[in-house]
């Protein structure tokens, strides 16, 4: 593959923890790049084998899921010695930000209610169980609203994750940031697998689910209807959903101990 942009900080689109997204252009289209960076405080040798098992996970996990029907960006290259992967750039769309845009709470209490959520989920300060249970008022307040497309975006993310699940693909790090929007179709396509692995257990299945439940309560306060489309579509269109969906329940109950007593 011709290049005809090269990977500098000119280029950069975002840093995690892990690792660093450019968007350079290749072949006359944009391509996003993610490299892993070494960390100084492991020893070089351990540090490049396990950066080279990560990029290797990440890369087939991601043709993993795309196998069974999910949507992932496309990968053009995978370079070992530079800890890249180089996929098709999909945009910048997040489903986080398209439910901020489209979906609404006209209640002013509901409102300030979800302000707190928020507010509480970013400090980590909380001893409250309310803040991990989806049936609690800053969850399902029924004065929001969602447009047919949020809820559809919302059953997409199920259909997603059963099909992840159903060839033991656990995500890892499920969040609506995660999950951009192939425009103009509004089509969900899912990012960010660094931190995924292959299990057939239904705990980590459960747990996957669990981390994406945080992340609706914690930046989508008032979502419970939109989380239980996520739900009830995963446990239709996934065979061990309901065992995955009980175990679910274990997992918050330990979740609301932790935050209660440390």
């Amino acid at each position: 593959m011709a290049s005809t942009s090269t990977v500098d900080a000119t280029n950069l689109v975002n840093q995690g923890a892990e690792a660093r997204v450019y968007r350079i252009r290749q072949d006359e289209k944009n391509v996003i790049v993610k490299e892993r960076f070494s960390k100084k405080y492991r020893h070089p040798t351990l540090d490049a084998l396990l950066t080279r098992k990560r990029i290797n996970s990440e890369a087939k996990c991601m043709a993993r899921a795309k196998g069974a029907g999910v949507d992932t960006p496309t990968i053009f290259r995978v370079d070992k010695h530079t800890s890249r992967l180089y996929m098709e750039d999909i945009g910048t769309l997040s489903v986080k930000l398209f439910l901020w845009a489209n979906c609404s709470t006209p209640n002013p209490l509901a409102r300030a209610t979800a302000a707190t959520s928020s507010s509480v989920c970013s400090t980590g300060n909380t001893t409250s169980s309310a803040a991990v249970t989806p049936n609690n008022s800053a969850a399902t307040n029924s004065n929001a609203t969602y447009s047919p497309d949020c809820l559809r975006i919302c059953q997409d993310i199920g259909r997603a994750i059963a099909f992840m699940h159903t060839v033991d693909v656990v995500h890892g790090d499920l969040t609506t940031s995660n999950f951009l929007l192939r425009t103009p179709e509004n089509t969900i396509v899912a990012i960010d697998f660094g931190l995924s692995y292959v299990s057939s257990l239904i705990e980590d299945k459960a747990v996957d689910l669990y981390v994406l439940e945080r992340a609706f309560l914690c930046t989508h306060p008032s979502s419970g209807p939109l989380f239980s489309q996520v739900l009830e579509t995963y446990a239709s269109q996934y065979k061990q959903g309901p065992a995955v969906l009980q175990r679910l329940e274990q997992v918050r109950l330990r979740g609301r101990k932790k935050l209660a007593f440390g």
